[in-house]
């Protein structure tokens, strides 16, 4: 079995519900990253997407899901990921 994972600076996670892996894999995956990083269930919207932050979490959380299947996100999440990899110093 894995270990928990080792973070540091944040993590932006994203899910398409027409995902034939999304009930089996994606949501157990943002479920383990949420336990990992200690987060509440409260979220902030994000300005672009349907992308959320979760609070209370000891790194920087993001989660975005839209209807899309197994797809590569691309805009309007680039300004997430891009966003969240210039606030790590």
């Amino acid at each position: 079995a894995m270990g928990a994972p080792n973070l540091t600076d944040g993590i932006w996670l994203y899910g398409g519900t027409a995902d034939k892996y999304y009930n089996d894999y994606i949501l157990p995956g943002l479920n383990g990253w949420l336990a990992t990083n200690g987060c509440s269930t409260t979220t902030t919207p994000l300005a672009e997407g349907p992308c959320v932050e979760y609070q209370g979490c000891s790194q920087r959380t993001i989660w975005c899901n839209d209807s899309q299947g197994h797809v590569w996100p691309t805009a309007p999440y680039t300004a997430q990921i891009v966003e969240l990899f210039d606030s790590v110093p």
